[in-house]
């Protein structure tokens, strides 16, 4: 079971394209289980559709198993404004048990980064999720992301980690 901690998105400057914006979404859970129980459970693909929104209906599209390391490609498939958007994301980072990164390779963002940082404490492991996004399409994506941004930043506790 994980408990959320708390959550929040704001708006950037993207300094690499100022016709968009760069967002950044980070929130916490806190799992009871030991780091490396915890690191396991988030890098398996296999648990990815349990852990996202399930309003994106996400699921893992790439063939045969996924061995989560350095260089690894994962391909998706989730459903925006209920149309199939495939999705290619690369591991940039892993450093298990303590963090991994993916960034997106192919898909619907015109950048996604995202890290995910594992830390024990007393009681369990604190999960913390750092998602750096921009959207295409300039001022009509920031517009898009205005009038979904809020209501993604307060969802709930299963739809809190991408």
């Amino acid at each position: 079971m994980l408990a959320w901690i708390g959550g929040r998105a704001q708006g950037l400057a993207n300094i690499q394209n100022p016709t968009s914006t760069m967002y950044v979404l980070t929130c916490q859970m806190k799992a009871p289980s030991p780091i490396e129980e915890t690191f396991a459970v988030f890098e398996n693909p296999d648990n990815l559709a349990r852990i996202t929104p399930e309003w994106l209906k996400f699921r893992v599209t790439t063939s045969g198993q996924v061995t989560i390391r350095k260089g690894a490609e994962i391909e998706y498939q989730i459903r925006l404004l209920g149309l199939p958007v495939s999705w290619k994301t690369r591991i940039t980072a892993y450093e298990p048990p303590l963090l991994f990164e993916d960034e997106q390779a192919e898909g619907p963002y015109a950048l996604w980064r995202h890290r995910h940082s594992f830390e024990e404490v007393d009681d369990g492991t604190v999960i913390s999720d750092r998602v750096e996004y921009a959207l295409p399409f300039g001022p009509w994506g920031d517009l898009r992301n205005s009038w979904s941004g809020a209501s993604y930043a307060g969802s709930s506790p299963t739809g809190s980690a991408l």
